[in-house]
């Protein structure tokens, strides 16, 4: 019996438990994924690889704040997190120009270059995963999954 067969033999017909199951099957499945193929070798972890994406989205520096909104951990995960890149040398912690009083996370030049690394390898072993997809079929499966996403924030 496959992995979906066993979702809906477990869920017996609750397509909102059905739905809530396979995403969680996926998810671990892409993070096992993630770590075994990506990260590791690299020399990274997938919440580093986070903090990186956030500090890119938000142009190379952010308030510890910040960062702590847009990630799915907790705070005191976060400044674990953020310990280690700074001994790493990927990251630097400097106080905000405008707000002396706040702590900005700058990525470095170390964190951009092992940044640069990270994301060009994921794009290609996630080009190869997809590969089978269309982008058609691509495109439906991001907006259903923003659909959900909207509906259950």
């Amino acid at each position: 019996m496959n992995h979906p067969e066993l979702i809906r033999k477990l869920v017996k017909g609750s397509l909102s438990e059905e739905l809530v199951l396979l995403l969680v099957h996926i998810d671990g499945y892409l993070e096992k994924l993630g770590d075994q193929n990506i990260f590791s070798p690299l020399g990274i972890t997938k919440a580093q690889f986070d903090v990186f994406n956030i500090l890119e989205a938000f142009g190379g520096k952010a308030a510890v704040s910040t960062m702590s909104s847009h990630l799915l951990g907790s705070p005191p995960n976060l400044s674990g997190i953020l310990k280690r890149m700074v001994k790493e040398g990927f990251i630097e912690r400097v106080i905000d120009r405008d707000d002396r009083r706040a702590v900005v996370v700058q990525i470095t030049g170390k964190g951009s270059e092992k940044y640069k690394k990270v994301r060009g390898l994921f794009s290609e072993r996630v080009s190869k995963r997809l590969a089978k997809m269309s982008g058609g079929e691509v495109q439906s499966v991001l907006d259903a999954l923003y659909l959900l996403y909207e509906r259950i924030h």
